[in-house]
């Protein structure tokens, strides 16, 4: 939800097409370090793709998801269901995973709010379209999401009532922090934006994983701001079931959005990670913001 600039490049052809958007490192910053490794990350409710520009840094190529309803794609009518996004983003990407399709670099699947679902969901896609596009995933990180596997979250019937009223879900995105102020204060930006948050909750609060569903084989790393007002690590320890690899927690410095709050320490945890999983990893480079 938050205003920002950079330059994007929707691919099109057969590897990479919409909703996927690469986000490069600005003139000022640019580095020719070449990218060996990559992230592909699936923004919160009412974000666009630029939501996660602080996470560009030399040596790693980041991808992120553009859903339907905002920016270039405002056009388009908003998702009904995680499942609709998840499919959408898996066309763009098994292409990319797939042997000889495209550059073989480790790959990491980000979510962040409902973004975690979204990647959850990508994630067991993979997994039955192809093993070896399923294998080429290095890791799944989710961000501040409850886990809803066997029964929706618990705050869901509070969250149905607060989505339809505008009064009410302004005053949750105070709460959850990470929205300008001036941005909050200004009534065309809220009227164009309220929309787009309240389909995507919707959409968030019907997502339920059944607990039989066959597990992913990929390592998963559990993320949360050590000062995020609505979900805590412990929230979260139910999609630890959703794989059958091994799962790691890290608690970063920040609110709700820490995880582009504290991208550097995200991404030193991500790279040393897949180091010690047998990935190959990308030595250490600055930051970008």
């Amino acid at each position: 939800m938050q205003r920002t600039t950079g330059t994007t490049s929707a691919v099109s052809g057969p590897s990479m097409a919409e909703p996927l958007v690469r986000l490069r490192p600005r003139l000022a910053d640019l580095d020719e370090t070449p990218a060996r490794w990559r992230i592909v990350a699936c923004p919160p409710a009412g974000a666009g793709a630029q939501y996660y520009r602080p996470l560009v840094r030399a040596g790693v190529q980041v991808w992120s998801v553009r859903y339907p309803g905002r920016e270039s794609r405002i056009a388009e009518p908003f998702a009904r269901s995680i499942a609709q996004l998840a499919d959408e983003v898996t066309r763009g990407l098994a292409p990319l995973l797939a042997p000889g399709g495209g550059d073989d670099l480790p790959t990491v699947l980000l979510g962040h709010s409902m973004g975690a679902r979204v990647a959850i969901e990508v994630a067991r896609r993979l997994r039955h379209a192809t093993s070896s596009a399923g294998g080429c995933l290095a890791l799944l990180a989710l961000s501040a999401s409850e886990a809803a596997v066997h029964h929706e979250r618990d705050d869901a019937d509070d969250l149905r009532r607060i989505s339809a009223d505008d009064v009410a879900l302004r005053d949750w995105l105070v709460g959850l922090g990470g929205v300008p102020a001036e941005l909050l204060a200004d009534e065309d930006f809220m009227a164009m934006q309220l929309p787009i948050v309240r389909a995507d909750l919707t959409a968030s609060l019907d997502h339920v994983i059944d607990p039989h569903t066959p597990r992913i084989d990929v390592p998963m790393m559990l993320l949360c701001g050590d000062r995020d007002p609505v979900v805590r690590l412990e929230d979260m320890v139910g999609w630890a079931t959703v794989t059958s690899a091994d799962v790691r927690e890290l608690a970063l410095r920040g609110g709700h959005d820490a995880v582009i709050e504290d991208a550097a320490t995200l991404l030193d945890a991500m790279e040393d990670l897949m180091a010690s999983a047998g990935a190959p990893a990308p030595r250490r480079a600055k930051e970008h913001a």
